[in-house]
């Protein structure tokens, strides 16, 4: 995928030892204090080098990883977002969207769910997912299921 002159679509799985992926995926996780979900993105990197049922793909810039999207398939129809990230001086690029576009179009699934934080629900209504309440997460914030289905003709 290209998203603008100079960027590109990268299969990161190969690639998920680096650290700078991890950075990305803990701005995803905690956009104010990244080095708090640096652990948990470490590992989240360490299953998507070891899962064949988990995908990772990031945008690159001038050899910089400027966006990540990283997949859990499910089955052959339906699959989980795990992270989505962009880095603070690539956002409001259209670089989110165009990864959850990627997604759709190349996996074709039916259904694509995932949870996130209400600083994030506006973009995936927007994306046209539906979004809804569900639970709370650790630190006490609200947590959000977001959902996308195909539509049927």
């Amino acid at each position: 995928m290209d998203t603008s002159p100079g960027w590109h679509l990268a299969d990161l799985k190969d690639r998920t030892d680096e650290e700078q992926v991890a950075r990305l995926i803990a701005t995803g996780i905690d956009a104010e204090h990244p080095e708090r979900g640096l652990e948990s993105a470490r590992r989240a990197v360490r299953e998507y080098q070891k899962l064949d049922h988990f995908a990772l793909w990031g945008v690159e810039a001038d050899g910089k990883i400027v966006g990540v999207i990283g997949i859990e398939r499910l089955n052959a129809e339906q699959l989980v977002l795990r992270d989505l990230a962009v880095s603070a001086e690539a956002r409001l690029r259209g670089l989110g969207r165009a990864m959850i576009d990627f997604v759709r179009r190349e996996l074709e699934p039916w259904l694509i769910r995932g949870y996130t934080r209400s600083d994030a629900v506006e973009f995936y209504r927007r994306c046209g997912f539906s979004v809804r309440e569900d639970g709370s997460l650790p630190s006490g914030e609200t947590r959000y299921l977001f959902e996308w289905r195909t539509e049927v003709v």
